[in-house]
């Protein structure tokens, strides 16, 4: 018998929300880690930007989708979509730290959080085998 668990567990859709949880938190980890050190928190954001790209692409790929399309047009589509994401984000993240005065580490999950909506719906488009 099936565990609702399995079930759940059996929607690409559900893999890559968790996915993206776990890829949010390694990278965010990252970029907390970084301003702690004194780094500047656009040059943390960058970091964080490519250890979740990292992360997020091979989970993606291998766990959530079981992608066995073309590795080098998923890596080029799933890279484009993030880079233009970061762009969001650096922008974003300049906007409320610099002008609204929002505190770095905040102000960088806020533009996580935004950019979210457009990898989810993004995202499986990308994994779908042909």
């Amino acid at each position: 018998m099936i565990s609702i668990m399995e079930k759940i567990i059996a929607s690409s859709r559900v893999r890559m929300l968790l996915v993206g949880g776990v890829s949010l938190v390694i990278a965010y980890s990252s970029f907390l880690a970084l301003i702690s050190i004194g780094v500047h928190y656009l040059t943390a954001s960058v970091a964080n930007f490519i250890v979740y790209l990292a992360v997020n692409f091979t989970l993606n790929k291998t766990w959530a989708f079981k992608s066995h399309g073309n590795t080098k047009k998923q890596a080029l589509a799933h890279t484009s979509l993030h880079l233009g994401n970061q762009l969001l984000i650096m922008v974003g993240l300049w906007l409320l730290v610099e002008k609204v005065g929002i505190p770095a580490a905040w102000s960088q999950a806020i533009m996580q959080i935004v950019v979210t909506a457009v990898v989810f719906i993004v995202t499986p488009i990308i994994f779908k085998d042909k």
